[in-house]
């Protein structure tokens, strides 16, 4: 039995699902329908017992129709496609999640064991130690330390940007203040904080971004006096420009954009200790909010770190 289905160019036309046992047609108009690719998905085709039914006026309608038609199909196996793929990376993500986190603990651990075994040969020797070998065991621990630190960054920087999906009113200025006496910096260093908004944000994710610059002013300007100034600008085009300034010994134009890299330090990790890895974090979570993070400096006259961020406010909530 035929399967039809009404049509709008009139009574006795009719357009065709299925045609074994269909009536004698004398106007017949098919027109394909023609994917993004290029290759064609499908057809429309129509039929009328009577001559003469399809004008060129009609064929332009059904065409419109097809087009129509195949940006629906394209969009809905695009919508499907991209719904696996969200999910496979949701699963992926989550076992690197696990990962990290085991690889993290398991990698710790014997670190731990060997700083404790170094504390108890130094315990066991006594006086019998020597100053050469007590410098040993001291530089032993400082290593051990440090792959802790690098293991800490690693797993800090494989959730950075997903890890903060809390959203609640963040008053930057009272953050920053926070992050200062966790920092305890020493005696020679000092803050100024100028006008900060109250936004809406992820708490964790700009309490990284913050503790990690203003660290990084302190850890490389150790013994000399420091101001570090931390502001904001005015909101435009939806976003606030944070800066965290100091006025500190500064970094070359030559090494501006690579200190962004994973593992990249300006000075010997035996001069001050440090992974390589806060400036990759603070650029990473700075991106994944839509913003953009650089830096602004000249030897001997500090840097200024500056990020943009989106200015969401508490009416700016949806869900």
């Amino acid at each position: 039995m035929a399967r039809a289905a009404p049509s709008p160019f009139g009574e006795g036309l009719v357009m065709w699902w299925a045609s074994h046992d269909a009536p004698a047609l004398t106007s017949f108009l098919a027109v394909p329908v023609i994917g993004r690719s290029g290759c064609t998905i499908g057809a429309l085709a129509f039929g009328h017992a009577a001559p003469g039914m399809f004008t060129e006026e009609t064929e332009r309608l059904i065409a419109g129709v097809a087009a129509t038609a195949a940006i629906a199909m394209d969009n809905a196996r695009l919508f499907e496609e991209a719904r696996e793929l969200i999910a496979a990376l949701e699963s992926s993500n989550r076992e690197l999640d696990q990962f990290a986190y085991v690889a993290s603990h398991d990698l710790k651990a014997p670190l731990r064991g060997i700083a404790s075994l170094s504390a108890w040969i130094e315990e066991d020797l006594g006086e019998r130690m020597t100053d050469e070998t007590r410098q040993h065991l001291q530089l032993l621990r400082g290593r051990v330390i440090r792959l802790e630190n690098l293991i800490g960054g690693i797993l800090a920087y494989s959730r950075a940007a997903r890890n903060g999906a809390e959203r609640t009113l963040v008053d930057v200025r009272a953050l920053v203040g926070e992050i200062w006496e966790l920092l305890s910096p020493p005696s020679t260093a000092r803050i100024e904080i100028g006008e900060l908004p109250q936004i809406v944000a992820s708490r964790t994710q700009l309490e990284q971004v913050l503790m990690n610059l203003i660290g990084n002013a302190i850890k490389y300007n150790q013994n000399r006096k420091l101001l570090i100034t931390v502001g904001a600008s005015s909101e435009t085009s939806g976003c606030y420009e944070f800066f965290v300034r100091d006025n500190g010994v500064g970094i070359a134009p030559e090494f501006q954009d690579k200190i962004w890299g994973l593992f990249q330090t300006l000075e010997r990790r035996d001069k001050t200790e440090s992974t390589g890895i806060g400036l990759s974090i603070v650029r990473k979570i700075v991106e994944a909010q839509g913003g953009r993070a650089w830096v602004e400096s000249r030897p001997d006259e500090g840097a200024t770190f500056r990020f943009t961020w989106p200015a969401e406010r508490v009416g700016d909530q949806h869900g």
